[in-house]
């Protein structure tokens, strides 16, 4: 399956929408996402770090756990120069 190209700021927000939905995360305030090459599974991005704001941190790394390997299943990162 190809994955769609996505920018950073384009798979952030999709990221920070998804966290944003999930239970106790509502508050969640900010994700950043680096590119890196991965041989294992082909993705060729994944975070770097999260600010969890006002929400439940632990709730949040759960959250983040389902989240990222289906959001990294259908987006790879493009740098627009």
């Amino acid at each position: 399956m190809d994955r769609a190209p996505k920018t950073r700021s384009e798979i952030e927000s999709l990221v920070l929408h998804e966290l944003r939905s999930s239970d106790q995360c509502e508050g969640a305030a900010g994700v950043s996402v680096v590119a890196y090459d991965n041989e294992i599974d082909d993705a060729n991005w994944t975070l770097a770090a999260y600010n969890p704001g006002t929400a439940t941190e632990y709730a949040c790394e759960l959250a983040l756990q389902q989240i990222l390997p289906r959001l990294q299943g259908f987006y790879d990162l493009v740098e627009k120069h």
